[in-house]
């Protein structure tokens, strides 16, 4: 395994391009960590919330007070839950559809791993594409984060007394729904719980999650300086060409020389595995 935050893209702009793709060469060449929206994620199940059975209406104007801000009919829904009180699923549901649909809840998803076949062929492009490893710094025994920009996320995403680390949260892995929805906490953090539980066929990923709202965003894409770039781990497929394209970006300011390690992933002979072959620039 690496010591980094490892982020899989594809490398070519399309099938046979010989164009980087413009969200991968945003990170190589600006540092840009763009945070994307659950409401593609190719996991019907990702983000599921275990709603009570029953709910009493104090419950219910918790919930929409919490609500309010998004625009959503509040006293509609009261109304409504007056009428049939058994609706409850229709309640859920439009509710968390208006949170992931106005896009309030950002998530950015890495992975622990770098030499995995599935994340290759899912994530990068049928093996063609990159995996780009981020620096990791050590904060405690058990928290490691990426360095970003200052003022870039507001203090609320942040550790106390470390104003520029960001802390990649590991996903749980589990048979089991998260718990019941608690009507005294807020919807985000519901969902941010959700978030950070998928099911055990996933367990392969190693994946880690930042899961943050709009309101502790202050700018999308979050930026980092591209020196913390530690590795960029060429697929076995990569094309030579786009190869050369980025290693002659990182040769460049504002890039300091060496530069990040480059890797080209290849078989490990006799077996279903990969491992990563240092290529000079």
């Amino acid at each position: 395994m690496g010591n980094c935050f490892y982020k899989y893209r594809q490398l070519a702009a399309r099938e046979n391009s010989t164009e980087i793709h413009p969200f991968t060469l945003s990170i190589i060449q600006k540092g840009e960590m763009w945070f994307s929206s659950p409401v593609n994620f190719n996991d019907p199940f990702d983000g599921m919330i275990n709603y009570p059975d029953e709910m009493t209406m104090t419950d219910l104007e918790k919930f929409c007070k919490r609500m309010s801000g998004l625009g959503l009919d509040t006293q509609g829904v009261l109304n409504g839950y007056n009428k049939s009180p058994r609706q409850l699923s229709t309640v859920y549901s439009v509710i968390k559809q208006k949170l992931m649909q106005d896009s309030k809840l950002k998530i950015y998803c890495l992975s622990r791993n770098p030499l995995d076949i599935l994340m290759w062929a899912h994530y990068a492009a049928s093996h063609t594409g990159i995996c780009i490893g981020f620096k990791t710094y050590q904060l405690d025994e058990r928290a490691f984060g990426i360095k970003v920009h200052e003022n870039c996320v507001s203090s609320k995403l942040l550790e106390p007394d470390v104003s520029n680390i960001l802390i990649p949260i590991p996903v749980t892995y589990t048979s089991k729904v998260p718990g019941k929805y608690d009507f005294g906490r807020g919807p985000s953090e519901a969902l941010q719980e959700a978030f950070l539980n998928k099911a055990i066929e996933w367990q392969y990923e190693q994946e880690c999650r930042i899961v943050t709202t709009d309101d502790t965003l202050l700018e999308n894409p979050v930026r980092i300086d591209v020196n913390e770039i530690e590795e960029l781990i060429f697929g076995l497929r990569a094309s030579p060409l786009l190869v050369e394209q980025v290693k002659d970006i990182v040769s460049k300011s504002p890039y300091k020389q060496p530069g990040p390690k480059l890797y080209q992933c290849q078989r490990i002979p006799g077996t279903y595995a990969l491992e990563k072959v240092l290529l000079s620039l």
